[in-house]
């Protein structure tokens, strides 16, 4: 339950008006409000029912005094973001623990840190029941809008205690503290309302998705009666022809399974998959994984008078049949090609399932994720535009406690106006402030500046032309162009060679970083009396490419040697990125990417939890026969990047499906 006493405002719910009967769809916007004002209205009704210090005495009274200030702590934002704290250390911990060596049976350290952990989710739970007072059982009652997650935590809680089975047990327990993640969900807001998306469009795909079975279905039986003889790998029986059309409707070399029905099975052997009956192990190499010792046939139980070439031969790899020690189903028994019908077949299949049907899948789960961002986009503006607001009222509100002419004279001061202009501006308020309300208002002249400001003054004010020149930026683009050339041309080992191209280069480095350095000091010494508005504007936050430019000129300046020469030389690299900012019509695509990318933020932390969830899972179900691929928890995490990209998914499938020995 999240700042239940802060949420309690109403959230007013826009009704769809009928058009001949017939309501409109709701925007996702007007369901995401109306779900925050069902909800508000719960917490309502909760807020209501709980326990009030006026209708109690005695002890009672005393306790529910407790409860509220229980209830006071739990829900205030420090607390919530302590416990969101724990649980990502908790997950953090979950991943440590898939390495060898850091198990909690074999690391007191790491034993420790979850021991703790428990602790704190058990004082939790305890403090949540506390905050009932003389009614606990609110703690799990529908009332209660947050009655499933509670439930959930006491659960994990209380599963995870190290005296139940299920706490000595290490996968187990692993998997339950995995559970944990979806508190996240119940923590960031934004990321429950991805994940309604994700579902509501789920729930709009049910059609397609049984039109999709239905395909897989009919191509499946079809595939089973003409292909089985020729290959029975792929279309042995319905399970494994379902699981094959799968793979091809994600396009995963799905002309390997083409080829072999179109040519036949003994003559597209480019994949290994099938062997030819009278095949030898001397062909194939793959039988010492059957046999006691490598290259040993001499057991006739393992290896009977039937499985040699020769009966009467010696007992060695050569005189060994392969076909002895494959599956039968990757045995070419009876090879049969069929060039029209597996072209008709796979042509439609591929074309229905893969470019119409999945893209018709895929799309409506875009379309539904696409109106939760925007969505939360559209309530991320207002909340910008609230800000914006308060910002104003408050400069507003400081503005008004200043004397007229103290905030004039402040910022004439940041100006740095000429003398006569300032006085004829003080003149002209006197003016107008005597014009609107009646009554006369007097000016102060300022008088005449030091001769060292009026000097720093001018200095700031030629630094600001000669920047914002045409000349001064034409100068600096040709030489971030040559810059860009020449550290190209170093990485050429022939040219690094000649002792006169490495002086030149050295030379070149040295003039391009006290260039740099100079524009960075000349924009600085233009923003006269608040150089630090090269880097910060107050009420506009940092000036992104500024700090980027500062950030190389001080790397640049930086000694070092060895590894340290390749970071020059990728700063120096990066000073090409400058031109970005010399042409508008490029910084602007590249601002607007930047801030494409940042506003998929939580779509990308919705996809590392899904990635982290998964790569756990899989490190507890196929660690010990596919330790490759699902060791430890980056080797998962990276496999299932692999696997999202459908970059030879089905290898990883088949190890885990058949076993690493098959």
């Amino acid at each position: 339950m999240a700042m239940l006493v802060r949420s309690h405002a109403v959230a007013g719910v826009h009704g769809a008006g009928n058009v001949r009967g017939a309501p409109p769809k709701e925007s996702k916007k007007e369901a995401m409000e109306k779900e925050k004002a069902i909800e508000n209205a719960k917490v309502a009704k909760y807020l209501a029912t709980r326990p009030q210090l006026a209708n109690y005495h005695g002890w009672r009274n005393s306790y529910v005094w407790l409860g509220n200030q229980v209830f006071s702590l739990i829900d205030a934002p420090d607390f919530e973001a302590f416990i969101l704290g724990v649980i990502c250390v908790a997950c953090l911990m979950i991943g440590i623990q898939t390495y060898d060596g850091m198990d909690a049976k074999d690391n007191d350290g790491v034993a420790i840190a979850d021991n703790l952990i428990l602790i704190i989710f058990a004082l939790e739970v305890v403090l949540k029941v506390v905050a009932e007072s003389v009614k606990p059982w609110m703690y799990c009652s529908p009332v209660n809008p947050s009655w499933r997650w509670n439930l959930f935590d006491v659960t994990v809680v209380i599963l995870c205690a190290p005296f139940l089975p299920l706490g000595s047990s290490a996968a187990a327990l692993r998997l339950l503290r995995l559970l944990r993640l979806a508190k996240l969900v119940e923590k960031i807001p934004k990321l429950r309302a991805l994940i309604a998306g994700l579902v509501g469009g789920m729930k709009e795909i049910g059609y397609i998705s049984i039109l999709i079975f239905l395909i897989f279905y009919l191509y499946a039986i079809l595939g089973i009666e003409v292909f089985r003889e020729n290959d029975p790998w792929h279309f042995r029986d319905f399970f494994f022809a379902m699981v094959t059309l799968f793979r091809m409707a994600t396009l995963e070399d799905w002309t390997n399974v083409f080829y072999v029905n179109f040519y036949g099975c003994d003559k597209f052997t480019d994949t290994g998959l099938y062997i030819l009956p009278n095949a030898t192990c001397a062909i194939v190499q793959d039988c010492d994984k059957y046999l006691a010792a490598p290259g040993d046939f001499s057991d006739p139980l393992v290896t009977p008078a039937a499985c040699l070439v020769d009966p009467a031969g010696a007992r060695v790899a050569a005189n060994v049949l392969q076909r002895c020690y494959y599956p039968s189903e990757r045995v070419c028994h009876s090879p049969s090609p069929s060039k029209l019908i597996s072209s008709f077949y796979f042509v439609t299949y591929i074309t229905i399932s893969a470019l119409v049907m999945l893209s018709m899948f895929v799309g409506a789960i875009s379309i539904s994720m696409s109106e939760s961002v925007k969505a939360i986009n559209e309530e991320k503006v207002e909340e910008d535009k609230r800000k914006r607001m308060e910002k104003t009222l408050a400069i507003k509100s400081r503005r008004d406690s200043m004397e007229a002419s103290e905030f004039q004279a402040a910022n004439e001061e940041a100006a740095m106006l000429p003398l006569k202009e300032v006085n004829k501006r003080r003149r002209m308020g006197a003016i107008l402030r005597t014009a609107w309300d009646g009554k006369q208002h007097d000016y102060v002249e300022a008088k005449e500046r030091t001769y060292v400001r009026q000097m720093f003054w001018r200095l700031t004010k030629e630094c600001a032309r000669i920047t914002r020149g045409r000349r001064f930026s034409g100068v600096i683009i040709s030489i971030i162009l040559f810059t860009g050339l020449t550290v190209g041309f170093s990485t050429s080992t022939a040219l690094m060679g000649n002792a006169n191209f490495v002086t030149f280069i050295d030379g070149w480095n040295a003039f391009i970083t006290v260039v740099f350095t100079a524009e960075a000091a000349l924009k600085i010494l233009a923003e006269g009396f608040s150089p630090w508005h090269y880097l910060y504007v107050p009420g506009k936050g940092f000036v992104g490419w500024n700090c980027f430019d500062c950030a190389i000129v001080i790397g640049t300046w930086l000694p070092g040697s060895g590894s340290l020469i390749m970071i020059l030389r990728l700063l120096r690299l990066l000073l090409v990125l400058k031109l970005v900012k010399s042409f508008p019509q490029l910084r602007l695509a590249v601002e607007a990417l930047i801030g494409g990318i940042a506003a998929m933020g939580y779509i990308g932390l919705m996809l590392f939890v899904v990635f982290y969830f998964f790569a756990i899972f899989g490190g507890i179900l196929f660690a010990e026969n596919d330790p490759w691929h699902f060791g430890n928890l980056h080797l998962a995490m990276l496999t299932l990047f692999r696997m999202a990209t459908m970059e030879d998914w089905t290898d990883i499938m088949y190890i885990n499906m058949f076993g690493c020995k098959e």
